[in-house]
């Protein structure tokens, strides 16, 4: 909740991964990111989209509470909800 994302950009131009907006609640530092199943930082996963054709964005799953993360997402910390980004490698 509170989050929007999106890739815009052409091949030719390059191409520029939007995450934008604050969790509502304060106890909250933002979700964890997961790229192809890795945790990784906030830095690393829009870097790694930047990179990415949206046409090799293979899909995103949002997890918003932890009662939703599946285990294998569900680390310390995940009580704000997860995002887990699958591409093509």
């Amino acid at each position: 909740p509170g989050h929007s994302v999106w890739i815009q950009g052409t091949a030719a131009g390059g191409y520029r991964f939007h995450l934008v907006g604050e969790t509502p609640d304060m106890a909250c530092h933002g979700p964890l990111f997961y790229v192809n199943g890795v945790l990784t930082t906030t830095t690393t996963a829009v870097d790694r989209l930047e990179m990415t054709a949206p046409e090799d964005v293979l899909g995103v799953e949002v997890y918003r509470h932890a009662g939703e993360i599946p285990p294998e997402f569900n680390m310390t910390g995940a009580d704000c909800g997860v995002i887990a980004f699958w591409i093509r490698p």
